[in-house]
């Protein structure tokens, strides 16, 4: 008996091992986990889950999911700090430096992309997709809902009468906004439009509904996943207007099996959350000062300023006293030193500048965002870009093939031109 119970404790041991040994990522080990009943409290895949600092690149804990906001209407500025899902249900805090202009963004809003920086070093920022980028949203930022904006009754049947308005006008309107949603989706890629789709069960699931909303939310979904596989069989969407029953008879569609499969994953990492952080899903964390958002800031942006046409007049001075090709390399330098301070100063007047942007050199970069927050100085753009190179070329030989150093490169002519460029991005702040 001794024997067999040890040989059955060593039977069942083996199983829990070599299932062990077969997991490839996260995902398999929840599985495991869930499938032995194994407490996962305490444990994260990414260093302390409690941790709530603020840093570029770190892993946004799981507490503060909630506070990602999943609309894919969403518009980002310069400087504001957000989620970025860097692979699939895994998120880091990052900082959006500016919005690309592309041509295809003004005909469909879900192809915008965005700079945006995850790491201090300035030559990790990357472009990414505006479906990878999620706002933070706290409990003071909150929209008002239909129900506080409607006056109440005091009657049980006024009551009844005012949330049937209620509810229905908010089912016409997530109707309404899920068809206009997937029409635009409906132009992506497949790789975008299965991003997009995601977000969307996220943004209109129940379970991620308060308490009062739930009933709505379901019908909005219903629709949604209705409208998602009349649409991959080639129909059109249905009219949101229409309140007869939802048309069933079509088949459904293969995002209903990646969509079983998200939800199934979806409610497994909201079991976990909830039971390492007692929390409801709807319930949204209440931020407050700790995201470091940048702030506005006059008076820096004048002591940039101040700075940038000093150094304009050094260069002047350097430009007009020495006529010769030997000292072209520190003229084009400080034009450099010139403009990207005048560019600063302009960010801190619009939107502020966080000690990580402020580390940026990129002209380009700093251009771009103003440009973003004034489309008026398209021009700025320009200006930046055919000074963008100078920088660091103008100061390091090993920048140039040998046996040639920049002393050996750089004109009187192109140090006038260059000149005139940060002259005229300094008289634009």
């Amino acid at each position: 008996r001794i024997l067999n119970k040890y040989l059955t404790t060593f039977i069942k041991l083996e199983k829990r091992v070599c299932s062990c040994i077969k997991i490839n990522d996260r995902e398999d080990l929840e599985q495991v986990m869930e499938k032995y009943k194994i407490d996962d409290m305490g444990i994260t895949s990414d260093g302390d889950d409690d941790d709530d600092t603020v840093e570029l690149g770190r892993p946004i804990p799981d507490k503060w999911l909630s506070a990602l906001d999943n609309d894919i209407n969403n518009i980002f500025r310069a400087q504001e700090w957000v989620g970025y899902e860097k692979r699939e249900d895994h998120y880091i805090w990052a900082i959006v430096l500016h919005p690309i202009n592309d041509a295809d963004t003004e005909n469909n809003p879900l192809m915008r992309r965005y700079r945006i920086l995850i790491t201090e070093e300035d030559e990790e920022a990357i472009v990414v997709s505006v479906l990878e980028l999620f706002k933070l949203i706290t409990k003071h930022s909150e929209a008002k809902t239909i129900e506080q904006a409607l006056v109440p009754t005091d009657s049980e049947s006024g009551a009844t009468e005012l949330r049937q308005i209620k509810d229905n006008y908010t089912l016409k309107e997530l109707k309404l906004k899920i068809c206009n949603e997937l029409r635009l989706i409906w132009e992506l890629s497949d790789e975008k439009k299965t991003k997009a789709l995601r977000r969307m069960c996220y943004t209109y699931h129940p379970d991620k509904a308060s308490p009062n909303e739930k009933e709505v939310y379901e019908e909005a979904f219903k629709f949604l996943q209705t409208q998602i596989d009349r649409l991959e069989a080639g129909l059109p969407l249905q009219d949101p207007e229409d309140t007869r029953a939802q048309d069933s008879t079509c088949e459904h569609s293969r995002w209903r099996s990646y969509y079983d499969k998200w939800e199934t994953n979806m409610k497994r990492n909201e079991d976990r959350r909830q039971r390492r952080h007692s929390r409801n899903s709807f319930e949204i964390p209440d931020l407050g000062l700790k995201i470091p958002q940048s702030m506005v800031d006059p008076v820096e942006a004048k002591r940039w300023l101040r700075q940038a046409e000093s150094d304009y007049e050094a260069m002047n001075i350097l430009q007009h006293a020495v006529h010769d090709k030997k000292v072209s390399c520190q003229t084009l330098f400080l034009a450099h030193e010139v403009a990207e301070k005048a560019l600063k100063a302009g960010m801190y007047a619009l939107v502020g500048l966080s000690e990580h942007s402020l580390k940026i050199h990129d002209l380009i970069c700093h251009a771009s965002a103003i440009f973003s927050e004034r489309p008026e100085a398209a021009q700025i753009v320009f200006l930046a870009s055919k000074m963008e190179s100078y920088y660091l070329d103008t100061r390091f030989p090993n920048r140039h093939p040998q046996p040639k150093a920049p002393v050996d490169i750089y004109t009187p002519t192109q140090a006038t031109d260059i000149a005139e460029c940060a002259g005229n991005i300094i008289s634009k702040q």
